[in-house]
């Protein structure tokens, strides 16, 4: 008895993962979690990094002077499209008012470096926001199995949520909202009633997770010294000269 419909992941590998049933009900779950951070942006630039098109387009609804979308696999969206390594940028340091991270810290051997990247051109004040996937979340546990039954999300890098909030730390990026949960049934929600609506939770076992933050402006704190008095010579001794 074949075991691949438990997720659909194991189709074949000519077929993108973001063209899937899938990934259609991945991306209808988190056009609910991020809808109000989505909603928030707003400025002269905002990149969105990832590898689907269709939820890039989001942007053109927002408040939003110039609309990015960077891919890495040359696939173009319905914006301004720039193929590029989500670890070494074209934009210059604090150049973007926003960056959304769809799904990109998790198609990299060092997320660090692609958060770290991010964060440079992110502009003082600026938001970024992070989808990704929950390792800690019944789709993690089925990436247990992997090397039993393969599938087009075995190669994922998974980060766990709390890593992530400690690295936002580092990096002066501060949470500014609950991150948001949601998918707990991903997997097998087709085989549920068609009723169930997708709702957002904060409890941290949903497939799906959508975090927020802002980057911190920099400051500078000056200690002011105290002032010393001039010191007076000290006398010297000098010889006396005969006469």
């Amino acid at each position: 008895m074949r075991l691949n419909w438990l997720c659909e992941l194991s189709a074949a590998a000519e077929t993108p993962f973001w063209r899937s049933d899938l990934a259609a009900r991945v991306l209808q779950i988190e056009a609910l979690l991020g809808a109000d951070l989505i909603a928030r942006l707003h400025g002269e630039s905002v990149v969105w990094m990832g590898h689907a098109p269709k939820p890039a387009s989001l942007l053109k609804k927002r408040m939003i002077k110039c609309p990015i979308f960077v891919t890495a696999l040359g696939t173009s969206a319905d914006l301004p499209t720039i193929v590029s390594e989500f670890d070494n940028l074209p934009f210059q340091s604090r150049s973007v008012d926003a960056v959304v991270m769809h799904h990109a810290l998790e198609e990299v051997s060092d997320p660090r470096t692609v958060l770290r990247e991010a964060t440079r051109i992110l502009a003082p004040g600026g938001r970024l926001i992070v989808f990704g996937f929950n390792p800690w979340s019944l789709l993690g546990i089925r990436r247990g199995f992997a090397s039993l039954l393969p599938d087009r999300l075995a190669q994922l890098r998974l980060v766990n949520p709390i890593r992530l909030f400690d690295w936002f730390t580092l990096l002066g990026l501060e949470l500014d909202a609950p991150p948001a949960y949601g998918g707990f049934v991903l997997l097998w929600d087709r085989f549920l009633s068609k009723s169930i609506v997708p709702s957002a939770s904060q409890i941290p076992f949903g497939g799906l997770v959508v975090t927020s933050a802002v980057k911190q402006q920099a400051t500078m704190h000056f200690k002011k010294l105290a002032s010393k008095s001039r010191q007076k010579l000290a006398p010297v001794a000098y010889p006396r000269i005969a006469t």
